[in-house]
């Protein structure tokens, strides 16, 4: 299995900071003084989510979800399984920033917000590390994103194959 390199640890490191800097000054707006509840799409966003969040100037509050879809697959069953969500406590009246590795179809960030917005919270906007319009198959807005993505399988920063390569610290498309 051959990886070709789409976007560098360089460009990462630069577009991360960018976006840091943009929620900040975007939460900071809307809620002035209240922390930002970061809810994170473990285990893809781990990397991603916690740049982020280092170089945030907002109070927050960190919870995290699992969520699978993929499997050991390259393509979404199109069914995301919520494996673990936060108490309804940590979410409701607050306003939420859910972080994941990708857009992709849409139906899992789709279903991650409804949950979330079903359990009472303020708000609740998406940040992806990757966006990949081009595959959607559910109606979703994306907030907040770093690099938009052609339909491609890629791997790194976070983002995995069968649970291989989330710790390269660039992201390479897979050439099977």
């Amino acid at each position: 299995m051959a990886l070709t390199p789409l976007i560098s640890e360089k460009q990462i490191r630069a577009r991360v900071s960018e976006m840091a800097a943009e929620i900040s000054r975007a939460a900071e707006k809307k809620s002035p003084g209240a922390p930002l509840t970061i809810l994170v799409v473990a285990n893809g966003a781990l990397f991603f989510a916690a740049d982020l969040i280092r170089q945030m100037t907002v109070p927050v509050r960190i919870e995290t979800i699992r969520v699978s879809s993929y499997g050991a697959g390259t393509q979404s069953s199109g069914a995301p399984e919520i494996v673990g969500f936060p108490p309804s406590e940590k979410i409701r009246g607050n306003a939420v920033l859910i972080i994941d590795d990708i857009a992709d179809t849409g139906n899992t960030l789709a279903a991650i917000r409804e949950r979330v917005l079903s359990v009472g919270a303020k708000r609740a906007e998406i940040c992806v590390f990757l966006d990949k319009p081009s595959r959607r198959t559910a109606p979703l807005d994306v907030d907040y994103f770093g690099f938009p993505i052609e339909d491609k399988f890629v791997v790194g920063y976070g983002l995995d194959f069968a649970g291989d390569f989330r710790t390269l610290p660039f992201v390479a498309e897979i050439n099977a």
